[in-house]
């Protein structure tokens, strides 16, 4: 696309600022070159990362989820209400949004494979807790705790795929995070509910004790570390710079990828550094927060999640009395229909954004990140009627109705999470991490207002009130978001690129440095 003389002047001068700072930016080994990079690792090796960070994400959101169905329980055990009960699930929703907050800083002084072993090391120690908790505050507590260990792979996750997988695979990796999310999110009340009726709550939590050390394991012995040598930041996307990589023919082995990455002192791609660079980075995430593109991916992920949140809680409030009279078992049973939509969804949600981008490159002659988003057609025709199938076959006495609609959500979010991530991880290659963790934040933020108050709302407004106003504005987003952003996201990345190397916080300090050698 044509660029203004102006913004081209601005690109121009970014690329001038870079090569000045370069070598102040890179924390690289100067013998380090592109024919070590994590991409050129043995494929398998790559497939073992993928199913390590496929275990975490499905952890998190099978322990954030698990107790949906067991609430009626949950209310006689500890003599509340609904509302006193939802924190359990609120807060967890929460800390896996805002926790990763703390996790990319730390892992930019200590690499992903430590941040990510400290992260399943405080999620075990949650989860133990938890078996333990003898009162509503001690399982709040541990479980808020749990919550974020559980969240550091929510940011972590698609910056080591976006290191390790090259751009044609991005939307195939990306699918496979977004069904071990969508799949913890889904199996948690389905099995949560089965475990209560039978051994009773705090089982749930042995069980995921029994998977998160587990995950700890593999992660010890099956994850390296991914920080390869630093790549120029220059407002490249993924698929460019991939272009330079394809020139190195050759493979790295094994023994070349796991020797070193695996167990270190000090790593020669990890940046390290002391507080002051931990407080730099961590206010460097913060940058993102009013990036158009990453705003649009929050609404468009958010509008799907907030809703499948919604459901999740209202479940039990709405099935549990009678005519219904649903058990927790019952309740796991009907929530697990939802589960068969992302299983259906799955075979299409990652292969699709690849393909759909491939095409349009080799039609254009050029590539644009946003090509991925012309899959959200698909939710855009799916997702809304999902919620107008619930309402009115619910208001009607039928419980199959509803179940079929949640699964229509359920999908949709798979096709969301998929196109929504891989287009921000081939919009802003080397901070993958921190625009994805501004996305995890935004619509986590989204779903934990709605799950707060999603009880006390349903009572207040009724359920046609809720459930229209939201698919009518699910359309909207939905429709809205991806033609704006296929129409004007090239000249938005190329602005947001300068602003970001010229006038952000890590651009600001490096300058500093700069003048004062």
């Amino acid at each position: 696309m044509a660029e203004s003389p102006e913004l081209e002047k601005q690109v121009t001068e970014y690329h001038e600022d870079v090569d000045d700072i370069g070598a102040t930016m890179a924390p690289v080994n100067s013998r380090a070159t592109l024919s070590n990079h994590p991409k050129l690792w043995p494929r398998p090796l790559k497939l073992c990362i993928l199913a390590n960070i496929c275990l975490m994400v499905f952890n998190g959101n099978f322990h954030s989820s698990g107790l949906v169905t067991s609430f009626a329980v949950l209310v006689g055990d500890f003599h509340v209400g609904f509302p006193q009960i939802a924190p359990l699930v609120s807060y967890t929703v929460l800390l896996l949004g805002c926790g990763p907050f703390l996790w990319i800083p730390t892992a930019v002084l200590i690499g992903k494979r430590y941040a990510v072993i400290s992260a399943n090391v405080i999620f075990l120690i949650g989860c133990i807790w938890s078996t333990q908790a003898t009162s509503l505050e001690s399982l709040l507590g541990s479980r808020i705790l749990a919550a974020f260990g559980g969240s550091a792979i929510q940011a972590l996750g698609p910056g080591i795929i976006g290191e390790t997988f090259f751009e044609k695979d991005f939307s195939k990796a990306a699918a496979c995070y977004a069904i071990s999310l969508c799949a913890g999110s889904q199996l948690g009340p389905l099995i949560g509910g089965h475990i209560l009726e039978s051994k009773g709550w705090p089982w749930f939590f042995i069980l995921l004790s029994m998977l998160v050390a587990a995950s700890l394991v593999l992660t010890l012995f099956g994850m390296p570390e991914s920080a390869g040598p630093a790549l120029a930041d220059n407002g490249e996307t993924a698929q460019e710079t991939d272009a330079r990589l394809g020139t190195h023919t050759s493979r790295i082995s094994y023994k070349q990828a796991l020797g070193p990455n695996l167990f270190y002192a000090r790593h020669p791609n990890v940046q390290g550094g002391g507080p002051k660079c931990w407080v730099t980075y961590f206010l460097f995430q913060f940058e993102y927060i009013l990036d158009p593109l990453v705003l649009a991916a929050v609404g468009l992920f958010g509008i799907c999640l907030g809703w499948v949140v919604l459901i999740s809680v209202i479940c039990a409030q709405l099935l549990s009395p009678p005519p219904f009279l649903f058990t927790p078992s019952d309740l796991g049973n009907w929530y697990s229909v939802s589960f068969i939509g992302i299983v259906l969804a799955f075979p299409f949600a990652g292969p699709l954004p690849d393909w759909i981008s491939q095409r349009m490159t080799a039609k254009r002659g050029y590539h644009r990140p946003e090509y991925r988003l012309l899959a959200i057609a698909i939710p855009f025709v799916i997702c809304p009627p999902g919620l107008l199938l619930f309402l009115y076959t619910y208001q009607k006495g039928s419980y199959v109705g509803p179940a079929a609609g949640f699964a229509m959500q359920a999908s949709s979010l798979a096709f969301l999470q998929t196109a929504v991530v891989s287009y921000l991880i081939d919009s802003y290659p080397q901070h993958a991490s921190e625009a994805v963790s501004m996305v995890n934040m935004g619509t986590h933020m989204i779903a934990f207002g709605i799950s707060d108050t999603a009880a006390a709302w349903l009572i207040r407004d009724g359920m046609k009130k809720v459930f229209v106003e939201a698919a009518v504005i699910q359309w909207a987003v939905l429709g809205a978001l991806p033609v704006l952003l296929y129409i004007f996201g090239d000249k938005i990345r190329a602005v947001t690129t300068v602003w970001h190397a010229k006038y952000g916080i890590k651009a600001r300090l490096l300058g500093r440095e700069m003048s004062r050698s």
